[in-house]
């Protein structure tokens, strides 16, 4: 098991350290695990919004997507391939970050490498930094066939464990990043397919709004 701070610097790509690294490498460069691109609402959210932070931005290429200030959470400044702002977290943790201090908080392929106490911990630091009438966003892989390969993952996640954990949000919402678009009942269905499981419900995504 990895520390909090590590994961929070690399973001999911910690896993690429897995022993089936190159199946996994594979499938994400053709595009059938973790696609890249935000879903068209999260892109609508990001675009929208004056300051964007990015918990654990590798590097940097949600950027890409905000139109306003964008701050990536790291500690590998190295990383960074785009001209961004960033917290430095071998300076600071997110006990340093001030209160409603930004409109969006995206946490992609974050929790999944964390045990439920951490992730607790983790959710309620992103609530408190997040503005009123702010939007949290989290991204992460499910329970896809993959998932252990990567030596890093510890918990997969669904629709049921990412509401719950977005619970002091209001107006919580997910989909499945692939099958965004068809509604939320033919989504809890087709998960159960084996197939499409894999190839179109390997990542979730789930964003709610702080009220207070």
């Amino acid at each position: 098991m990895i520390d909090v701070w590590h994961v929070l610097q690399y973001g999911w790509y910690c896993g690429q350290k897995s022993t089936t690294k190159m199946t996994e490498n594979k499938l994400i460069r053709h595009g059938l695990l973790f696609p890249s691109k935000p879903t068209r609402k999260i892109r609508n959210i990001l675009f929208n919004s004056k300051c964007v932070l990015d918990v654990g931005c590798g590097s940097g290429w949600l950027k890409e997507y905000v139109n306003g200030a964008y701050v990536g959470l790291t500690n590998n400044k190295l990383e960074l391939k785009h001209d961004v702002m960033f917290v430095d977290l071998e300076k600071n943790d997110l006990n340093d970050i001030p209160s409603n201090s930004f409109d969006v908080v995206y946490a992609g392929h974050i929790i999944e490498h964390l045990i439920k106490p951490d992730v607790k911990n983790v959710l309620k630091h992103l609530h408190r930094i997040t503005k009123i009438n702010g939007c949290c966003i989290i991204v992460c892989p499910t329970d896809h066939l993959f998932f252990y390969g990567c030596a890093d993952h510890v918990r997969p996640h669904d629709h049921g464990s990412l509401s719950e954990l977005l619970k002091d949000f209001n107006d919580v919402k997910w989909t499945y990043t692939r099958l965004d678009g068809l509604p939320i009942a033919l989504q809890k269905y087709l998960r159960f397919i084996p197939l499409i499981k894999l190839l179109f419900c390997s990542e979730i995504t789930a964003w709610g709004f702080k009220e207070k």
